[in-house]
């Protein structure tokens, strides 16, 4: 019989069937955290009613075996992408604002200064009564909220006064420097309460978990100093890969973006490198995820570097074909691209690795799986 201790309830707007790299951070996290012994509980969004930008069904197998509690909610974003597309689900925002028209821009108003801290808020009250009603039955001392949505966070909140639970707070992306804020012609005083927010939430938490350390670290502490701050990169599933059966290419050098790519990342900083290895030894890249025309016709044009369209591939086939990926959807600054390179120039010799090492990717942190699933126990448990 699982003990109370063991229990560690987890709120994520995201969830199977909702695709995308977000979702795959906590959807992993349950899924071992249940191989090893403890009992995570979903609070999610019912998925009828979800402002889901992608849909992916065949991650709900992968967490067939976890307990989700789905709840009712009320948000604007399905009446938005009725009106600019005739659709509920195509003109979803994901990660970038439209601003050509008077009508998107009026909606960017409306959407940054009078949804804070973010359009998905009208979940908050039915995830609040979802989690009050299982710490009222059942007795679970672990709590996680994780964002963006960054309004999640503020169920953590509520409830953090109520029952005094171990509340962690999850940052898969910034909060309020998130990079299209700047898009929502929020005004100073929005700003400010924004931020009030952010930093409430910073200092009320027992602990904070982010996708990357670095220069996010230093901008949280700065609002939270006494807080601890604690990075958790991204991966892969180590388990899905073996089941993978491909050959891969010789005598190339194939990297892989996977998930949101917009104008607002500098993505540039991290291609020209590679298009000045591409002289010497052939450059394949690969996308997969939600990328603009624009953008892959900027690639196209500007560098010597052999391109494959897999937007609409599955990303796992093409991870065993290659020796480096440069980044994915919630690593946003060029640190965590860095970061997340876990396979080198194998082809290279080692005065070359030295040679072509012009952002230290040589000596990138390596990863060998979704996530260090026992950092994450150790910290949150023991």
């Amino acid at each position: 019989m699982i003990t109370p201790a063991k229990k560690v309830l987890i709120v994520s707007y995201y969830w199977p069937p909702a695709g995308g790299s977000g979702v795959q951070r906590w959807m992993y996290f349950a899924k071992y955290l249940k191989e090893l012994g403890w009992e995570p509980i979903v609070i999610t969004v019912e998925e009828q009613q979800a402002s889901y930008a992608v849909w992916d069904e065949s991650l709900t197998e992968e967490v067939s075996h976890i307990r989700v509690i789905r709840t009712f909610t009320s948000e604007p974003l399905k009446w938005y992408s009725f009106l600019i597309t005739g659709s509920s689900q195509k003109g979803i925002p994901q990660g970038e604002v439209k601003r050509k028209s008077l009508f998107q821009k009026l909606a960017a108003y409306i959407r940054g200064n009078y949804f804070l801290p973010d359009a998905r808020k009208g979940w908050v009250p039915f995830a609040v009564k979802a989690v009050q009603k299982v710490l009222k039955k059942e007795s679970i001392s672990h709590l996680i909220t994780t964002g963006p949505p960054h309004s999640t966070h503020l169920v953590g909140l509520q409830l953090k006064a109520e029952f005094n639970i171990n509340w962690w707070v999850d940052f898969r992306d910034p909060w309020a420097e998130l990079f299209y804020n700047t898009d929502l012609y929020r005004t100073p005083k929005t700003i400010q309460k924004d931020l009030a927010l952010e930093q409430s939430v910073l200092k009320t938490a027992n602990g904070v978990l982010t996708t990357v350390g670095g220069k996010l670290h230093n901008q949280l502490k700065a609002k939270a100093p006494k807080q601890r701050f604690v990075s958790i990169p991204n991966g892969y599933d180590a388990e899905l890969m073996k089941k993978i059966h491909v050959r891969k290419p010789k005598n190339i050098f194939h990297v892989v973006y996977t998930g949101l790519l917009t104008q607002n990342q500098s993505y540039d900083s991290v291609l020209e490198p590679l298009n000045n290895i591409a002289n010497d030894i052939p450059v394949r890249l690969s996308l997969a995820g939600t990328i603009s025309k624009e953008i892959i016709d900027h690639i196209l044009s500007k560098y010597n570097i052999g391109f494959s369209d897999s937007r609409d591939e599955s990303t796992s086939k093409f991870f065993k074909k290659i020796e480096c990926i440069i980044a994915s959807e919630s690593n946003i600054h060029l640190e965590a691209v860095l970061q997340n390179i876990y396979s080198i120039y194998y082809q290279l010799t080692e005065n070359d690795r030295q040679k072509y090492d012009v952002y230290g990717f040589l000596s990138a942190k390596l990863i060998s799986d979704l996530t260090d699933i026992n950092l994450l126990r150790k910290i949150l448990f023991e």
